[in-house]
């Protein structure tokens, strides 16, 4: 698979989801409407857009790499935060809040979102807000939250920097550039070594559907 096709491939599901995310997300600007959400018991779609954000960074960013932490050892499971420290340091604009924090997004946020979904955040060490909201020029704002120094954070800005940041990255392939191009098809080309637990697992499952002919 060449580089352009792992563009389309990525445009067409982790690119299309967060497109997907930001355009219903806009219906609960945390910021205006409050009232509607609490009275229809509704999410607002903050947190799984943030988290659908740093996904796309790790992605993009192990492309961006030539899967560069994975090769550098093999035989281990390598810290992906990584992959997005990387992506949002080079692809970012330089006046990006987000690009300031990077470390915070790839390590802190992401950790307490997978693990806990926020909810295993220390307040004492560092505070986010993850919120919503259709002002473009709302990236992060300082002040107080719950007695703590804290800092918001909007997610619809996060992701469409997130986007313009991958269509550089389309870009520079559609421009040939060979560098970007000899990265991304070197990770595709690199195999993820898994345990036999994991593909046995999958064997017995699929021989036990196909009996019972769950089949498609």
């Amino acid at each position: 698979m060449d580089a352009k096709e792992i563009i389309k491939d990525l445009k067409g599901t982790i690119i299309a989801d967060l497109k997907s995310l930001i355009f219903w997300a806009k219906e609960f600007d945390s910021e205006g409407n409050k009232e509607r959400n609490c009275k229809e018991n509704l999410g607002g779609l903050n947190y799984s857009l943030f988290l659908q954000s740093l996904v796309a960074c790790e992605t993009i960013g192990y492309y961006s790499t030539g899967a560069q932490y994975h090769i550098e050892d093999p035989e281990r499971i390598p810290d992906v935060g990584k992959y997005s420290v990387f992506f949002l340091q080079e692809y970012f604009e330089s006046e990006s809040y987000f690009k300031k924090i990077k470390g915070i997004l790839a390590n802190y946020l992401r950790h307490s979102l997978v693990h806990g979904y926020g909810s295993i955040a220390d307040d004492s060490v560092t505070n986010l807000v993850v919120i919503i909201s259709n002002d473009s020029d709302y990236q992060i704002k300082s002040g107080y939250f719950k007695g703590n120094k804290a800092l918001k954070l909007n997610a619809i800005e996060f992701a469409k920097q997130i986007l313009s940041a991958f269509s550089k990255l389309e870009e520079m392939i559609n421009k040939k550039d060979k560098d970007i191009i000899d990265k991304f098809e070197k990770a595709k080309k690199h195999e993820i070594k898994y345990s036999v637990k994991i593909k046995n697992e999958f064997n017995s499952i699929y021989e036990e559907t196909q009996r019972k002919g769950l089949c498609f």
